[in-house]
């Protein structure tokens, strides 16, 4: 059972060439930065004293959406990888 437990956490949920992808550098920056104006949009902080311009808004929504496509693009990238993974039967832990 431990080994199983092993290997099902040693298994990475993202093929290696998005992996890759996902650790470079600017892509790191653009985690932050649209982690940040979905924060941003979600707790309508883009009031300062008296409102902000309605650029920092349209910037905000503008880079939030694209955020948006990013994550639902990587989950579905997950979830067909994990299923790739579970029917080629990679986690099969055999005695």
């Amino acid at each position: 059972m431990l080994i199983g437990i092993q290997k099902g956490w040693n298994t990475p949920t993202l093929p290696a060439n998005v992996l890759s992808f996902e650790r470079q550098p600017l892509m790191r920056i653009f985690r932050v930065i649209g982690g940040i104006n979905v924060g941003i949009l979600f707790w309508q902080r883009y009031h300062l004293q008296g409102g902000a311009p309605t650029f920092v808004l349209y910037v905000s929504l503008f880079i939030a959406s694209i955020f948006g496509v990013y994550l639902i693009v990587l989950t579905i990238i997950r979830f067909k990888h994990m299923w790739k993974v579970l029917k080629n039967h990679d986690l099969d832990v055999k005695n």
